[in-house]
């Protein structure tokens, strides 16, 4: 197995099916020793795999396989690794996650998840991603991000209230609770199950499955493929926004700290939570201001400032309307001036 050209971190692996399972592909999560923990550079040669993938003659390469190196399909986010980044890197690790995800969505031929050990977090988001998932049965689906203080930002809340009872799926994102791959078939999550929990016969039982649909005509499972999926692509890309836009200022939350704490100590989580942002993401929310002028709301659509930005100019007394979890302030039009000078 070796990587493909391109993927220069070695963190993701493309191989042919081996003989006998033609026009089938893997790419392969690569980072066995941490259970194939998402990071930055595994996000950026996932998007060149799919890339490469996609280029390739639509006889030539008819369905993928995702699956994991080692014990684990993926067992999310480097929680050890992502644990003191900035807001930036926060921020373009989340960006990462997102452009994986979608690299996985848009593969133009049918994707199976080879599922097993662990898909946590984003690695069950990437598993959700996949048109289909075959499992062990003690393979473990979960989304522990509430457990976290944060939500599932990539794809858990977009993704599985399209495949599953909206009950069903918020089941899985408030609980955080860990479900096991024989419930998971039971509510239609996973397509097939294994009769063991040997990983290399859930590989092999995801590669039968996609030699069978690579066996039919490639031009019409594609077809299949983009009529099937466009209602998602089309809800997909604004709802994703919407997700990461909510998830971005619980990064920095004294819940989401308080977390990773205790998962670094190997400790229980901390109860209860505080439900409280720092002081310094307070300041830090960008809020979009509005000018108050007579009766009307005139937005001042060409600045968007910073709370700390407008305390420095002007007192809570001296607005309108003061709303920053909302993300609006309204002020005067004479203290908009001040500030802009």
């Amino acid at each position: 197995m070796a990587a493909a050209a391109g993927l220069s971190s070695g963190q993701v692996l493309i191989r042919k099916a081996p003989q006998g399972k033609t026009h089938v592909y893997n790419i392969a999560f690569n980072r066995p020793d941490v259970r194939n923990a998402i990071t930055l550079e595994m996000m950026t040669d996932l998007s060149r795999a799919a890339k490469y993938l996609s280029g390739l003659p639509q006889s030539e390469c008819r369905a993928v396989v995702l699956s994991g190196e080692g014990k684990s399909f993926c067992a999310g986010r480097d929680l050890k690794a992502s644990r003191n980044f900035t807001p930036d890197q926060a921020k373009e690790y989340l960006q990462g996650m997102k452009d994986g995800v979608k690299a996985v969505l848009g593969l133009p031929m049918p994707v199976i998840a080879a599922v097993h050990g662990h898909a946590m977090g984003g690695g069950l988001e990437f598993a959700l991603a996949s048109d289909l998932r075959v499992a062990s049965p003690a393979t473990v689906l979960r989304l522990p991000e509430t457990a976290l203080g944060l939500i599932p930002g990539v794809g858990g809340c977009v993704l599985l209230p399209l495949m599953l009872p909206i009950a069903t799926a918020l089941d899985m994102v408030y609980t955080s609770r860990p479900v096991q791959a024989t419930e998971a078939f039971n509510f239609g999550l996973v397509n097939r199950l294994t009769e063991s929990d040997n990983a290399e016969d859930v590989y092999n039982k995801a590669l039968e499955l996609a030699s069978s649909i690579a066996a039919n005509g490639p031009l019409a499972v594609r077809a299949a493929k983009r009529v099937i999926r466009k209602r998602q692509d089309e809800e997909f890309p604004p709802w994703l926004e919407s997700a990461s836009a909510e998830r971005e200022p619980l990064t920095f939350t004294k819940d989401h700290q308080a977390a990773l704490d205790w998962f670094a100590a190997k400790k229980s989580p901390p109860a209860p939570f505080e439900g409280m942002l720092n002081e310094q993401d307070f300041f830090r929310k960008q809020v979009v201001v509005f000018i108050a002028v007579t009766e009307a709301l005139v937005p001042c659509v060409c600045e968007v400032f910073s709370l700390a930005d407008l305390f420095e100019h002007c007192s809570v007394q001296q607005t309108h309307k003061f709303a920053p979890d909302m993300g609006i302030v309204i002020l005067d039009v004479s203290t908009v001036l001040s500030i802009l000078r």
